[in-house]
């Protein structure tokens, strides 16, 4: 069965093996979607405010309801998820017109915010927020 098509359950776009998804292979879906940015002192300062004030939102499910609800500025997302998530939390960011960014495989989230579990995570509208979002756009 190995090589033929499932299509009850994927709709025909991906093979049993799990080599390709939609024409891109598992590794490819998080550089063909977003962008790969770096964690410098002033992100990660400003990421560990936003964790003490309350203003960030963790895990899969909880920013789903975030974002459903036009709370958040923006999310990450850990270089280190799996391509299952990653592809339909894309996706439904893509859908909700959210901002989102991959952070860089050499950056740990527990050792730099001391965050172990969750593989995405939200930033909450408001001033600090919008700050952090700058910050990003602006490469700094």
């Amino acid at each position: 069965m190995r090589g033929k098509k499932d299509h009850n359950r994927t709709g025909g776009n991906r093979d049993f093996g799990g080599k390709q998804i939609r024409g891109l292979q598992t590794g490819q879906i998080a550089a063909a979607n977003s962008r790969m940015v770096s964690v410098n002192e002033t992100m990660r300062a400003l990421v560990g405010f936003a964790i003490k004030s309350g203003q960030l939102v963790a895990g899969f499910e909880a920013v789903s309801r975030a974002v459903t609800r036009n709370k958040l500025e923006f999310v990450l997302i850990n270089a280190h998820i799996s391509p299952r998530s990653e592809r339909k939390m894309v996706n439904f960011l893509k859908e909700k017109k959210v901002p989102f960014f991959k952070t860089e495989p050499q950056y740990d989230w527990e050792t730099l915010w001391k965050i172990d579990r969750w593989k995405i995570v939200g930033i909450t509208r408001g001033n600090l927020g919008k700050s952090i979002l700058q910050k990003i756009n602006n490469g700094a």
